[in-house]
């Protein structure tokens, strides 16, 4: 080829593609180009949207965290509890007034015994519902129906007491406190008599 024809050839493509570029211009961008433009912009966006409710998620998780370590009092706990309900946070401060509870109804059982029965019996409905709350947390789901269990015992209720025990040995029956249910269990059954007695007894006094 001469090079006269190469020059022209050249030439020739050169505008041709020149044409081209000026055509695609004139008539805009394809609906191709515009699809995958829009779908571009949106990951973008969502991404932004994302990265602002994490930031914020995190932030609030961060307070309620602050909250519970910081709570000095039962009222403190409740606050949290009603402001946070189904949140690790929440769970947590309706655990521990759940134990609070607890502790304060078998600690005042014999000088108050309808107060302390009607805390323990708080305690109780709280350590079911927390039961089934963290059923993904196994040892806090142990801890709950043992919590259960010991406040139906202390309030008299000893057939749900019984029944608690059960679930509890027969759910984990390899663990320390699946086998101590099992054993208080076996062992509340045989004083169940005896131990009615003695919260009869304990009414009269009120």
């Amino acid at each position: 080829m001469k090079a006269e024809d190469r020059k022209e050839l050249k030439q020739n493509t050169l505008v041709a593609t020149l044409e081209k570029v000026g055509s695609g211009l004139k008539e805009g961008p394809s609906r191709r180009t515009v699809v995958v433009f829009g779908i571009i912009l949106l990951v973008v966006l969502l991404y932004i949207v994302w990265r602002l409710v994490a930031g914020v998620s995190e932030t609030r998780n961060s307070k309620r965290w602050e909250e519970l370590y910081g709570a000095g009092s039962v009222n403190d706990l409740k606050e949290l509890a009603d402001t946070s309900k189904n949140t690790v946070q929440g769970r947590a401060a309706r655990l521990q007034i759940a134990r609070d509870e607890l502790q304060e109804g078998m600690d005042t059982i014999f000088n108050d015994h309808d107060k302390a029965v009607e805390k323990l019996r708080s305690a109780a409905a709280s350590f079911d519902k927390l039961a089934r709350d963290f059923k993904s947390t196994p040892i806090l789901v142990q801890e709950c129906l043992f919590g259960a269990a010991q406040a139906r015992e202390a309030a008299g209720d000893l057939d749900e007491a019984v029944a608690h025990y059960t679930d509890l040995a027969n759910r984990y029956p390899d663990s320390s406190l699946g086998k101590k249910a099992a054993d208080l269990k076996s062992s509340l059954e045989k004083k169940k008599d005896e131990l009615e007695k003695i919260q009869a007894q304990l009414k009269k006094k009120e």
